[in-house]
């Protein structure tokens, strides 16, 4: 408020309502003091609770004095709190374990492979719906003829599925080339009209025995034999000749008489034979008289015609002899077992004698294994 004073007036009354106060401070001034503000402003109502509201408007201006500012709308109440969301569940897992125990733990995103194997196609083969009614089916197809497969007969086991008699599938026997097998029961191979094999190797034989007792043996070289180790049906023939020089010479079959450096001619039919079947030559057995004959070849020869004879021999085995006493060795062995002696029915075999030395007098016999089961 302000008040104006005339220079002619030293002094004003001014009427004011309480509590305003006036003082003169000088002669042309007046200061005046409000020790009350207008009357305060009606408190805004409280806003509703929901969203915060908005501030209360100002009050109005007093009448002499500025109105006191409105109070403040009171805060509407605070929204509850959202309820916290649940915790994500923890993503499941499962283990799987294979036959021997090994286990892994199959996670969210994670895949399980069925891997297919010998004889084993693994398919899908009904991907609806998933529920109990209709579950997806994953299928197994096995081949039982597989070589990993055992199943029935065809794949009978002898070390430890059969108890007693039963038929085996004659290509289907899976451990006769890992162990050596014992029978608990009688056994018989069908070989259903097909001929059965044994497949040997070099050096191999295929053996029946009892006990200890070797009776009956075939070797990988054809040899058959039977109780003692010896060969079935074996023949021998004994020859005894002078051999006056050192050179080849034919052993006489069957006679004594000066060994003859031809085998073809007519006359020459004592230094060979035809053979009655199919055979090998084991060995030849010579001893000598007289002198020491140093190394020896004793060869084989063969032919389809006595014609077709050659001096050179189909195989032959070189011993050197010595061992004399008063003149006479003792019997000396040319094994031929292990050499190519087969022959035929009907082929011509000779046997011919090559010393170092002039032998002189020499006893031979000559070994034969001959099968007659396929030539009657």
């Amino acid at each position: 408020m302000a008040v104006n004073f005339n220079n002619e007036t030293d002094q004003v009354n001014i009427t004011v309502p309480a509590p305003i106060s006036v003082s003169l401070t000088n002669p042309k001034s007046v200061s005046v003091s409000i020790t009350d503000k207008g009357r305060k402003g009606d408190t805004g109502a409280t806003g509703a609770t929901g969203p915060q509201g908005i501030q209360g408007i100002q009050g109005e201006s007093g009448t002499n004095g500025t109105n006191g500012t409105n109070g403040t709308n009171g805060q509407d109440g605070a929204d509850g709190a959202d309820g916290q969301d649940g915790a994500d569940g923890t993503d499941g897992t499962f283990q799987l374990e294979d036959g021997d125990g090994t286990e892994v733990t199959i996670g969210n995103g994670k895949e399980v492979k069925f891997v297919e194997g010998s004889g084993i196609d693994i398919n899908w083969t009904d991907t609806s719906n998933g529920t109990d009614g209709d579950p997806y089916d994953l299928t197994f197809t096995v081949d039982h003829d597989a070589a990993a497969n055992f199943v029935a007969e065809e794949h009978y086991r002898w070390d430890n599925d059969i108890s007693g008699t039963a038929t085996i599938h004659a290509n289907n026997v899976p451990t006769l080339g890992s162990s050596n097998q014992t029978l608990a029961g009688d056994r018989t191979i069908t070989t259903g009209g097909n001929d059965l094999s044994v497949a040997m190797t070099s050096g191999d034989s295929f053996e029946v025995k009892e006990g200890s007792n070797n009776l009956l043996s075939v070797s990988s070289n054809g040899m058959l034999k039977q109780a003692g180790n010896y060969p079935l049906n074996i023949s021998m023939i004994t020859s005894g000749a002078l051999y006056s020089t050192a050179d080849q010479r034919f052993f006489p079959l069957g006679s004594s008489t000066t060994p003859s450096t031809i085998i073809t001619r007519p006359e020459d039919h004592v230094a060979r034979f035809s053979a009655p079947f199919n055979g090998k030559l084991l060995r030849i057995v010579c001893e000598f008289g007289l002198s020491d004959p140093g190394s020896t070849v004793v060869g084989f020869h063969k032919a389809a015609h006595a014609a077709s004879l050659s001096t050179t021999a189909s195989a032959s085995v070189t011993v050197s002899p010595g061992g004399f006493t008063s003149s006479i060795t003792t019997p000396t062995v040319f094994d031929f077992e292990a050499e190519s002696t087969d022959f035929d029915a009907g082929d011509v075999l000779a046997f011919s004698f090559d010393a170092t030395n002039t032998a002189y007098y020499v006893a031979v016999t000559i070994v034969l294994a001959l099968d007659p089961s396929n030539n009657y």
